[in-house]
C-alpha cells in the first residue's frame, strides 16, 4: 500500500456497515487515518454519523473536513472539548456541546438523541479518540463506557470506529475491545 488512505481503504472494503472497528493508528498518522476513514463513510458509502471530539473543536474539525471535500451533512458533532478550553460557543444546528470528556454519561445521552436525526438508513459512531478519552477518565471508566457504546451500537443496528493511538493505551485495552469489536485494523 502506498498510502494511508489506501490502507484504509483495503481495511475496510469488506467490512459492512453496521462493523465495529478498532482503528489504532500511529501519533504522526492519526488525523489523516481519521479523515480517511470519514471521507470512506460519509462520502463513499454515503452513510451518516455522530463523531464524538475529544481532541480537536468542531469549528476546527467542520472547516477541514470541508476543506478536504468530505460532505458532513449527514455528520453530527458531540464536542467535548471546547468548553473545557475556554470557548462557550453554545448550541449549534450540527453540534452538541458538553463542558468536558468527563461527561460520560451526558455523551451517551447525546449519542442517542443525535443518531434518531441521521436520516440515512446506514449510521455510525466515531469515537476520535480512546486516548484521549484516558487523559480524562480512568482506564475502568473508558473501558465500561467503550463496552456500553459498542453494546448499544449493536442493538441499533449501527457500526463505529473507535480510535486509537498506538503507545498512549495500557497495553490490555486494545487486547479487551478487540474482543467486542469485529475488527481492528492498524494504520
Amino acid at each position: 500500500m502506498d498510502s494511508i488512505e489506501e490502507k484504509i481503504q483495503e481495511d475496510l472494503k469488506d467490512a459492512p456497515n453496521d462493523s465495529i472497528i478498532l482503528m489504532s493508528t500511529g501519533a504522526e498518522e492519526y488525523f489523516t487515518a481519521v479523515l480517511s476513514a470519514l471521507e470512506i463513510l460519509l462520502n463513499q458509502r454515503k452513510m451518516g454519523g455522530v463523531y464524538i471530539t475529544i481532541s480537536r473543536p468542531y469549528s476546527y474539525l467542520s472547516r477541514v473536513l470541508r476543506e478536504k471535500g468530505i460532505i458532513i451533512k449527514d455528520l453530527l458533532f458531540i464536542d467535548c472539548i471546547s468548553c473545557m478550553a475556554g470557548e462557550m460557543p453554545g448550541e449549534r444546528e450540527r453540534c452538541i456541546f458538553i463542558e468536558s470528556p468527563t461527561s460520560l454519561e451526558e455523551m451517551a445521552m447525546y449519542i442517542d438523541r443525535l443518531a434518531e436525526q441521521i436520516k440515512t438508513p446506514d449510521k455510525f459512531l466515531f469515537l476520535d479518540s480512546l486516548s484521549t478519552l484516558l487523559i480524562y477518565n480512568s482506564l475502568r471508566s473508558a473501558e465500561e463506557f467503550s463496552h456500553f457504546l459498542i453494546n448499544r451500537l449493536r442493538l441499533k443496528g449501527m457500526g463505529g470506529i473507535f480510535v486509537s493511538i498506538e503507545h498512549e493505551l495500557p497495553e490490555d485495552l486494545p487486547q479487551v475491545l478487540s474482543q467486542v469489536c469485529d475488527k481492528t485494523i492498524h494504520v
